[in-house]
């Protein structure tokens, strides 16, 4: 199967899609879409933002929060609005490295978690099946880049690009307000990845829904289960 084959078997025919990444386990396309997504949102937000506004917003409502002076804040404000090619720079920098590494090691544990439970599969098929199975949240960039071509403002947050997210659709928390970060790191899309990817392991594994489901779910738990605990507290 080509590449558009199994992008098209994954919406229409997951179980012909999933036997294709099995037989040829390519993983350059769907990564390369996902980092070039990423990237081109990225560019476009910080190319566009009040920079000056995000900055001072980012003091006064990040980590460091409440122990900087009104002084201290302007001298990071104008900082960020002087190294502003800088911050676009690093941000498509950052997505270049870090997803094919988030890729990497999320394959990595496919294949530790499948030794463990005697799920014959090799590594290479497991990072185009993390590849794959991640390639639905690319989407996102349709709904952020409508806020993008109609904002009447440039001064917004990148969680109004997370139109899909818990906290756009039903939560409405502000920024400050305990689950804020939370509710927003968890969108729609990611609830397609994960039954893809729960389905996925079903048809490789030739188990039960509930061991695909734990399979595909502990890590998720690890990561989601502590940062709820810190964010809505």
């Amino acid at each position: 199967m080509s590449n558009l084959e199994i992008l098209q078997a994954l919406i229409f025919e997951p179980r012909k899609a999933f036997a294709g990444i099995a037989e040829r386990p390519r993983f350059f396309f769907p990564l390369f879409l996902l980092v070039l997504t990423t990237a081109v949102m990225s560019i476009w937000y910080t190319s566009v933002v009040d920079i000056a506004w995000l900055a001072d917003r980012e003091m006064r409502h990040g980590f460091a929060a409440g122990r900087l002076t009104e002084e201290q804040i302007a001298v990071q404000v104008q900082n960020a609005v002087d190294q502003r090619g800088v911050r676009v720079a690093i941000g498509a920098i950052a997505t270049i490295f870090v997803l094919p590494l988030f890729m990497l090691v999320a394959a990595l544990y496919y294949l530790l978690a499948a030794k463990v439970t005697n799920v014959d599969r090799s590594y290479r098929q497991w990072l185009a099946f993390s590849s794959w199975t991640t390639l639905p949240t690319a989407l996102g960039i349709i709904p952020a880049a409508l806020v993008l071509l109609t904002a009447e403002t440039n001064q917004f947050g990148q969680e109004a690009l997370q139109v899909l997210s818990l906290n756009a659709l039903i939560f409405h928390r502000a920024i400050g307000e305990p689950g804020f970060s939370w509710l927003n790191g968890i969108n729609l899309l990611q609830f397609v990845s994960i039954y893809l990817s729960i389905y996925g392991v079903k048809l490789w594994s030739g188990r039960s829904w509930l061991f695909s489901a734990v399979f595909i779910l502990i890590p998720w738990l690890l990561i989601y289960v502590p940062w709820a605990w810190f964010s809505f507290r």
